[in-house]
């Protein structure tokens, strides 16, 4: 989750070394944006001196149509690839608020580019032996010649939490094949249970497997892996991505294929 946050910022500047070096001491104009009164486009370096946090409550958070939002929908505004980050500051040069605004057709088609294939995609998966929620067992040996779908996330992990929708629409897509899919948390049963209250996650979920997390070289959460028929890796990827689902989906279908 912190990794996606570090990412949002340093997309924000990457953007303001592109574009705002000539309009850091330009007021923006507020008659549509009574929000940004008094404010100032930030500069990359004073986004990068300050530690700004992107909680939503230290500092406002606002959409592209000048609405103030909270972290999670932040979030899931970016991560459809549609908007750019910027930082608002004051006249001490002190960020004091940040907003959405619609991507440049360049951005856009930056922001869709393929996934990098990480250095595992290939390689044997480790072996590993759990029990759901409902202690039904699952290993790689019994699963050997079927594609195992597998997400390592936990309860307070929000990018976790906002590809769980569509996760739960590949269950449904691959309901009548090989196809197992497993959640593998680090949290608790008790944790986990109390989540499933008012959220739905149709994985199997696996409690407590931090150390099958550890065992596939998770850091940073969400991670979806696909482990094909033979028990190969064949798709690994780490972070809130626009193009993730869509590459379990043609993972899975290659393999299926």
């Amino acid at each position: 989750m912190n990794k996606l946050l570090a990412l949002i910022i340093l997309i924000a500047l990457v953007f303001s070394c592109q574009s705002n070096n000539n309009k850091s001491n330009k007021v923006i104009p507020t008659a549509k944006k009574p929000h940004l009164v008094g404010l100032t486009l930030a500069p990359s370096k004073i986004i990068s001196e300050q530690n700004v946090p992107l909680d939503g409550v230290s500092i406002p958070i606002y959409n592209h149509n000048g609405k103030k939002v909270e972290q999670m929908e932040m979030l899931s505004l970016m991560v459809t690839g549609k908007y750019a980050i910027e930082f608002y500051m004051d006249s001490n040069r002190e960020i004091k608020l940040i907003s959405l605004r619609e991507g440049t057709k360049e951005e856009v088609k930056s922001n869709e580019k393929e996934l990098v294939p990480n250095e595992l995609v290939g390689s044997k998966a480790w072996s590993f032996e759990v029990k759901d929620l409902e202690a039904k067992s699952y290993s790689l040996k019994k699963l050997k010649g079927k594609v195992i779908v597998m997400n390592h996330w936990f309860v307070e992990c929000k990018p976790c939490i906002m590809e769980m929708p569509e996760l739960n629409r590949l269950v449904q897509k691959y309901e009548n094949h090989e196809v197992v899919f497993i959640g593998v948390s680090r949290s608790s049963k008790k944790d986990i249970e109390s989540f499933l209250e008012t959220n739905i996650f149709n994985y199997s979920i696996i409690p407590d497997a931090k150390h099958v997390s550890d065992s596939f070289q998770v850091s940073n959460f969400p991670t979806n892996i696909v482990i094909d028929k033979e028990g190969e890796i064949a798709y690994y990827n780490t972070g809130l991505n626009t193009q993730t689902i869509r590459h379990i989906d043609e993972t899975i279908q290659s393999i299926l294929n």
